[in-house]
């Protein structure tokens, strides 16, 4: 197995916690589950060079290993139950913390996994194949949890497939894949802030591509499917697809989404043809798709950021305006503490201009904490 690949468990990957867990959270959880897989049963307890952990977080050498610390003591204190959407033969009823424990020594970081979580991590029947390359990338949660999730979908398909996820419920979406607690929101709201985010994301910096995102209103609720396939060669995941074959498959796919009107596959066959017999070319549906796609793209663009953005202020003020005195209170120092370590050495002097960069950065703090 390529080192920068790791067989992730499909109870793991679908698993619920009593919190929402952060981007390094994440990142760090598969990091340290790949350097122990090879000696999973032979051993208690594993160990990574502290230098060797950041660069594969893709950390500076200089980042404080506080923040390291941190991180691991929350994948200790974070207590999670998994496989909730049933996808092994027999539900697992699992409820423990990710790790049982973590230490930081002379450079070297040591952690251990609770005794009944380790029989279910390498069971390998359903899994994921989590790319740590690509993983590193991403900067958004939310888009790296719903990644693990489609990775999941894909991993035991043929790779040529496009793959059509089960539907879910808006509720299990951000429950049990994006773990958050408050399910009750606006689809409108989820669906700008939580799937287009995560989505476009996803498309630009993973290993697999969105290729298209079902709606379904039934009188129970709002389902959601995405179609997913892969779509980048330089993953070792990748190493035996034929990349153009695959690039050409997803381009007549959406030329002939666009274009038909009555089916897109029946209307894609036709194209093939046509390519077959050289009536039209690949180069002009390439240069077709680039211009749709980029007038289609800044359409959106300005319409969805000017809504969400005067729709989430709009919130994150009231909430604040909600917020208990002594929360407030917390919430600013909090964020003078953040802008000094930014280099603000002077922000709690009292001006106009550091009031205002002292509120936006405790709205931001609000923002990213939402769950």
């Amino acid at each position: 197995m390529d080192k920068k690949v790791v067989n992730k468990s499909t109870s793991l990957v679908h698993m619920k916690a009593n919190r929402q867990l952060t981007l390094i959270e994440r990142k760090l959880s598969n990091v340290l589950l790949r350097n122990a897989q090879g000696d999973f049963f032979k051993k208690n307890e594993y160990k990574i060079k502290v230098s060797d952990l950041m660069s594969e977080l893709g950390w500076e050498s200089s980042k404080n290993v506080t923040d390291l610390k941190v991180a691991l003591g929350g994948l200790v204190d974070t207590k999670i139950e998994f496989d909730v959407f049933e996808k092994e033969a027999k539900k697992i009823q699992y409820m423990g913390a990710i790790l049982a424990e973590a230490e930081i020594k002379h450079g070297i970081c040591w952690y251990s996994y609770p005794i009944r979580l380790k029989g279910y991590i390498v069971n390998l029947n359903l899994y994921a194949r989590i790319d740590l390359e690509v993983s590193r990338r991403f900067r958004n949660r939310d888009a790296h949890s719903l990644w693990e999730f489609l990775v999941e979908c894909l991993s035991t398909k043929n790779v040529y497939e496009t793959v059509a996820t089960p539907w879910i419920t808006i509720e299990d979406f951000l429950e049990k894949i994006l773990n958050k607690k408050n399910t009750n929101m606006e689809f409108k709201r989820v669906n700008h802030r939580f799937i287009k985010k995560s989505i476009a994301e996803i498309n630009k910096l993973s290993n697999i591509r969105v290729v298209d995102t079902e709606i379904e209103k039934k009188k129970d609720g709002v389902y959601v499917r995405f179609l997913i396939e892969w779509a980048n060669v330089d993953s070792p995941v990748m190493d035996l697809v034929d990349d153009d074959k695959a690039r050409v498959e997803s381009m007549i796919r959406q030329y002939s989404k666009i274009k038909a009107t009555k089916s897109p596959i029946a209307y894609a066959n036709v194209i093939k043809k046509s390519l077959a017999n050289g009536e039209t070319t690949m180069a002009a549906i390439e240069e077709f798709l680039e211009k749709y796609n980029a007038q289609k793209q800044k359409k959106e663009a300005v319409v969805n950021t000017q809504c969400e953005e005067l729709y989430d202020q709009k919130e994150l003020l009231k909430n604040w305006n909600n917020l208990p005195e002594s929360e407030q209170k917390k919430l600013e120092c909090q964020a003078i503490n953040e802008l000094k370590r930014s280099g603000l050495k002077n922000i709690e002097k009292d001006t106009v201009a550091n009031k205002k960069l002292i509120k936006e950065k405790i709205l931001e703090i609000m923002e990213n904490e939402i769950v």
